[in-house]
C-alpha cells in the first residue's frame, strides 16, 4: 500500500437473525409435566411470567394457569391492594387452574375485577398462612357457583367485601371454613344479588368486630341459616 493510499473502512455486516424467543421461565424452569395441556393453540394473552417461585400464564381462551417454576410446590410473591401479578389483565380471565401445590402468602384482591371469570378450582391453593382474604372475589360478576371448602382459613383475620359484586352467584359453599380468627366481614356478601339462600351454619363469628352491611344489595336473598357459633 502506498503512503498516499487511504485505508479501506470496513462496514459491519447485518446482525445475525434472532433465534426463537424462549421465555426465561420456559428456558430455566421448563417443568411442564404437571401442567394440564391447553386446548388453545393461539397466542397467549400473557405468556409465562414469574411470580415468586411460581409462574403464570393467561392463554388465548382466558385460562389463568398457575404452576410451580420447578418441582410440584411453588410460592407466589406477596402483593397489596389490587396488585395481584395478573391484575392488569383481570378482565380477560375466564377460568383459573392451579398445578401442583401453590402456596399463597396473601389472597388480598386475588381475583379483584375478574368480571369474566366463570369457573375456578381452588383445590391446589394453599392458604394456611393467609391472614387477608378481603376483596378476593370482588366484582367477579360472572361466577355462578363457588366452592371454598378446600381452603385453609385458620389464620385469616380479614374477609372484608370478599364476595362483593358477585352478582351472578347462586351457589356458595362455605362448609368447613375456620373463621374463628376472623375480625372483619364488613360487606362480605354485598351485591350478591342472585343469592337466594345462604348456609352460614359453620361460621364462627366469636372474634368478629365488624359485620356492617354484610348482606347489603342481596335483593334475592330469602333464607339464611346461622349456626350456634354465629354471634351478632
Amino acid at each position: 500500500m502506498s503512503a498516499s493510499a487511504k485505508p479501506v473502512k470496513k462496514v459491519p455486516g447485518p446482525p445475525p437473525a434472532p433465534g426463537p424467543m424462549v421465555s426465561r421461565v420456559d428456558r430455566d424452569f421448563g417443568n411442564d409435566s404437571i401442567i394440564p395441556p391447553s386446548n388453545d393453540p393461539g397466542t397467549p394473552i400473557v405468556d409465562w411470567t414469574i411470580s415468586g417461585t411460581c409462574r403464570w400464564k393467561i392463554d388465548a381462551n382466558g385460562r389463568l394457569a398457575i404452576a410451580p417454576r420447578s418441582g410440584s410446590l411453588g410460592e407466589l410473591e406477596k402483593w397489596g391492594y389490587r396488585s395481584a401479578p395478573w391484575a392488569a389483565r383481570a378482565k380477560s380471565i375466564r377460568s383459573v387452574s392451579f398445578s401442583g401445590v401453590i402456596f399463597a402468602p396473601t389472597t388480598y384482591g386475588m381475583f379483584f375485577g375478574c368480571s369474566s371469570l366463570a369457573s375456578l378450582d381452588l383445590s391446589g391453593l394453599d392458604t394456611s398462612s393467609v391472614t387477608t382474604m378481603s376483596w378476593m372475589f370482588y366484582d367477579c360478576s360472572s361466577l355462578a357457583s363457588l366452592d371454598l371448602s378446600s381452603l385453609d382459613t385458620s389464620s385469616v383475620v380479614y374477609m372484608r367485601e370478599m364476595f362483593r359484586g358477585c352478582s351472578s352467584l347462586t351457589s356458595l359453599d362455605l362448609s368447613g371454613l375456620d373463621t374463628s380468627s376472623v375480625e372483619d366481614i364488613d360487606r362480605m356478601f354485598s351485591g350478591c344479588s342472585s343469592l337466594a339462600s345462604l348456609d352460614l351454619t359453620g361460621l364462627d363469628t366469636s372474634s368478629v368486630r365488624n359485620m356492617s352491611w354484610m348482606f347489603y344489595g342481596c335483593s334475592s336473598l330469602r333464607a339464611v341459616a346461622f349456626g350456634a357459633k354465629f354471634k351478632f
